[in-house]
């Protein structure tokens, strides 16, 4: 299903600005000679925005939260995001613990608490994640449950 949307994209973005090329160049008359250099140049425009987009975290990234160990009243936990997609300069992950948490130690992140909200941003050394590539991130808590959130997102986008 991804592949058919991005294919749909992809030929979207290849066609709109044929097509207004096209038409920009159908009018022969001098009358219409700024339709053509307006159009030409929203061609223009709409290749070189597609082109530029910069990266960003989409439906490339996976995110694996994973319990590593347990015990009566904490628990300490990791999150892998790997990117398969273009290259992410920058990221913020963040989910919803289903019971109230009291984060202790963190490592590879940094990580707010607000209610039951987490968000954890990167570090300087491991703001960038190549395409290919995993980073990984981790805390200790404690909390009655262990439950794993279903609702992560990086820089936005669900993962």
């Amino acid at each position: 299903m991804r592949y058919r949307a991005a294919l749909r994209r992809l030929t979207l973005l290849v066609l709109i600005p044929v097509l207004l090329y096209k038409a920009a160049m159908a009018w022969k008359s001098i009358r219409f000679a700024h339709w053509r250099i307006w159009l030409t140049a929203a061609a223009t425009l709409i290749s070189l925005t597609a082109a530029a987009r910069p990266a960003t975290a989409g439906t490339a990234v996976t995110c694996a939260y994973t319990v590593t160990t347990s015990w009566s009243g904490g628990f300490t936990a990791n999150v892998d995001v790997t990117n398969n997609g273009p290259a992410i300069n920058g990221w913020t992950l963040q989910w919803t613990f289903l019971t109230p948490t009291s984060l202790g130690a963190v490592w590879s992140a940094a990580i707010t608490e607000q209610g039951n909200q987490a968000t954890a941003t990167n570090m300087s050394w491991n703001s960038a994640i190549p395409a290919g590539f995993t980073t990984s991130i981790g805390w200790s808590a404690r909390a009655a449950s262990t439950a794993v959130p279903t609702d992560l997102t990086i820089n936005g986008q669900p993962c």
